[in-house]
């Protein structure tokens, strides 16, 4: 028999999962509160980018709506919704209560519910599993955090492998079979929900606190008179013990900029354990937009301008290469830093047109006095030559993320700085 699925939140996460699931012989249904989102969905317009789903979508017959009633109708249900920080950067859970109250008003009989929000250690049991149980539901409950990465061709939903925890062996059980028959890669059973709900906050930790490193070296590396992207290439060279990891403007994103504040602040709330180097992480990698908006000023200052009345070009708003996401996104803050200290700021991003202010490359850089590229999009690698740049009279050029002709820019006459590279 068919099962049906029913994916809560479509947006990065549960889209393409309901797409493979589609894919894979199941039912599937949509569900979202954001009925723009939906309206997009129905019609078969992708809401953000996504070379690969676009297609898939347009063939597919998954059902979307914002009404919750249609979850009676799964026999398994995925909660993916966004796990955001609040003002204060403490962990927000309201959209994971909101959705687990309203799986439970209409949840069928014996149906097994899978979390795969990010989320501190105890989530499941603190939160989803009291709202489950609250109607009196049979139910089943894991959690599988979700492992996707925008803009990735290689690897995907598909074929990256999955850590599955649950409340029992019964749901275990059921939950590894579920992403056995969906994923083609490993399915790693883990002894209860906390140890897989620590496990997804501790990989981006670890991948924050290495960037954190490359930053930090590339800060001080630069101040010998050194290039760090230099010495880091040469330091990768090792094919043992060394992790080669980039510097730039800092990190963004649903991930690796908010799931370590998940981390330290639960950790320091519920164990009175203070994660210090963690914490020195998200100072430094916070920094970056100050650090990165220095570079413009200082770069700005070489040829004797100010920063205050002074046409600055942003080029690239997500909060990583080749997606639409601006979530998080470092490039964001520089702005405001820029705007802050009075600059005259022209915004462009291919893949993010309502938040530029400017519709085409040439008219973003056309009269800047300075450029800064915040986000390396392959097109904007492959437009923004040296050669471009002197036809725009560009004095300035700030590579936010080290992807740029050093040489062939500095050729040209024009101050070229990076993160560490000067």
């Amino acid at each position: 028999m068919i099962q049906t699925l029913a994916v809560v939140g479509t947006g990065y996460v549960g889209l393409p999962l309901a797409l493979l699931a589609e894919q894979k012989g199941y039912n599937v249904i949509g569900v979202d509160t954001d009925s723009d989102k939906i309206t997009l969905l129905n019609r078969k317009v992708l809401p953000f980018l996504d070379d690969g789903l676009g297609e898939k979508l347009r063939v597919s017959n998954v059902g979307f709506t914002t009404d919750f009633r249609m979850v009676s109708n799964a026999d398994i249900v995925t909660i993916c919704v966004p796990t955001p920080l609040d003002e204060n950067r403490k962990p927000d859970l309201r959209f994971v209560k909101s959705a687990a109250e309203q799986v439970s008003a209409n949840l069928k009989s014996g149906a097994l519910v899978c979390l795969e929000s990010t989320v501190y250690p105890g989530v499941s049991e603190e939160i989803v599993l009291p709202a489950l149980r609250k109607n009196r539901n049979t139910f089943f409950l894991a959690y599988c955090p979700e492992r996707i990465d925008p803009g990735n061709a290689v690897y995907y939903v598909g074929n990256i492998s999955r850590v599955v925890g649950a409340l029992n062996p019964e749901s275990l059980d059921k939950a590894v079979k579920f992403y056995s028959s969906i994923i083609n890669a490993k399915i790693i059973q883990i002894s209860s929900l906390m140890a897989a709900e620590a496990s997804k906050v501790i990989e981006n930790a670890q991948r924050d606190t290495l960037i954190a490193w490359a930053n930090e070296i590339a800060m001080s590396i630069v101040r010998w008179g050194l290039d760090a992207s230099e010495v880091l290439d040469a330091a990768g060279t090792k094919p043992f013990g060394f992790v080669k990891v980039n510097p730039g403007r800092g990190v963004g994103g649903h991930c690796i900029a908010v799931d370590p504040e998940y981390l330290i602040k639960r950790a320091l709330e519920r164990n009175g354990f203070e994660h210090h180097l963690l914490m020195a992480a998200r100072k430094i990698n916070n920094g970056m937009p100050e650090y990165t908006a220095e570079l413009v000023q200082d770069g700005l200052n070489q040829i004797n301008l100010p920063v205050k009345n002074t046409e600055i070009a942003v080029l690239g708003l997500a909060y990583k290469p080749e997606v639409s996401d601006v979530r998080e996104s470092p490039v964001l803050e520089i702005i405001k830093i820029l705007k802050r200290k009075g600059g005259r700021i022209r915004t462009f991003d291919p893949h993010v047109p309502k938040m530029s202010n400017k519709e085409t490359l040439e008219d973003a850089i056309n009269g800047a006095s300075a450029v800064l590229v915040g986000t390396a999009h392959k097109q904007l690698v492959e437009q923004v030559t040296p050669k471009l740049l002197t036809s725009h009279k560009v004095k300035v050029f700030v590579d936010g993320e080290n992807k740029f002709d050093k040489k062939g820019i500095k050729a040209e006459g024009i101050v070229y700085l990076g993160v560490g590279r000067r």
